[in-house]
This record gives structure tokens, C-alpha cells and sequence, in this order.
């Protein structure tokens, strides 16, 4: 052998016999530690860790989590109380109890009101059919023109639904209601 790997080699058998060492070393800290050692050094030091975190010491070595479970039980009993706001609309109506009772016949009896759908006020003035083109209808609403075509949205709130040669198919997004608009026929 060569004076390189000899160095080589002893220096493998230090490191190998340190290595050891300290294996065994910390697999004996693992160990619980044994009856015979000092009870009253042992016991001040549960006392003293007790105080500092509220748990037993041997609670914290076995990983016990030290749930309380009365408290538990009375968080799992009690309900949910939060508001009754809806997140998903801007304003929401007021709740507030009305006493609807008819003044003039005495009757508890709610007066209910009919609700009117809300007027399409579209007028369907003509529309353009090209080759190559989807078709495309003329619109108008109080002074404001239109041209659209199917599925498209007119006035920020009326979609196109279908273009026909004498009506169109409208739906008001906002409120659900689709209407049938006919053909406005020239005066003359």
C-alpha cells in the first residue's frame, strides 16, 4: 500500500468510529429516562414546566396536543348567529315589520299588489340580410338607434335572441322577461 491510501484509510476509521459514537449517544437521550433517577429534581422540573405552559411535562413529550375537551363540546354546541345580509346584491331591502292592516275595514289582511313586468319600450324598424353576413336587425328606443344581431346586447340590458322577417325574439337580461317585438310597418 501506498502512504496516500494509507492516510486514506485511517482517516475513514476515526470518522467511522466518531460516527458510531454518536449515534449511539443520541439513541440513548431518546430513551425515557430510567425509575431510579432523582424523583424530587424530577418532579420540581414537571412543576415548574407545568406552571410555564399548563401542561404536564410528559403531556409535552408524548406529543399530547392538550385539547380541553369541555371546551370543545361547548364550542361544537353553539350555533352561527351572523348577520342575514346578502353578499352578492348591492342593497338589500328593508326588513322592517309593516302593520298592514286596512284602515278602512279593519282586516289584517296584507294588500297585495299585482307587480307589472317591466315594459321592453324596443321598436323593430327593419332588417339587413347579406351574403357571407348574419342578419342584423334595426332598433330603436326613444331617440336611440340600434343595430344588432342575434345574441347580441342592446342598451346594456336587451339581448337579441332571434331575427326574423316579422318580429324579434328580445329578452330583458336584468329581469328575465323575453318579449316577441313585431315588424313596425311603414306609414304611407
Amino acid at each position: 500500500m501506498k502512504t496516500g491510501e494509507k492516510k486514506k484509510v485511517a482517516t475513514m476509521a476515526v470518522l467511522l468510529v466518531i460516527a458510531t459514537a454518536l449515534v449511539v449517544h443520541s439513541l440513548q437521550t431518546f430513551q425515557a429516562p430510567s425509575p431510579a433517577a432523582n424523583n424530587s429534581a424530577a418532579a420540581g422540573a414537571r412543576r415548574s414546566s407545568k406552571e410555564k405552559t399548563g401542561r404536564s411535562r410528559e403531556s409535552q413529550q408524548t406529543g399530547d396536543s392538550g385539547l380541553n375537551n369541555n371546551a370543545l363540546m361547548a364550542a361544537g354546541q353553539s350555533s352561527y348567529t351572523g348577520g342575514k345580509r346578502n353578499i352578492f346584491r348591492m342593497v338589500e331591502p328593508d326588513r322592517k315589520q309593516v302593520d298592514h292592516k286596512d284602515t278602512a275595514t279593519g282586516s289584517d289582511k296584507p294588500q297585495t299588489e299585482v307587480p307589472h313586468p317591466p315594459v321592453i319600450n324596443l321598436r323593430f324598424y327593419g332588417y339587413s340580410i347579406r351574403p357571407g353576413e348574419p342578419t342584423k336587425a334595426f332598433l330603436a328606443e326613444g331617440e336611440d338607434f340600434f343595430v344588432a344581431k342575434e345574441s347580441d346586447i342592446v342598451n346594456r340590458r336587451y339581448r337579441l335572441l332571434r331575427i326574423t322577417n316579422n318580429s324579434v325574439l328580445v329578452e330583458d337580461a336584468l329581469d328575465n322577461i323575453k318579449k316577441i317585438i313585431p315588424l313596425v310597418q311603414a306609414a304611407g
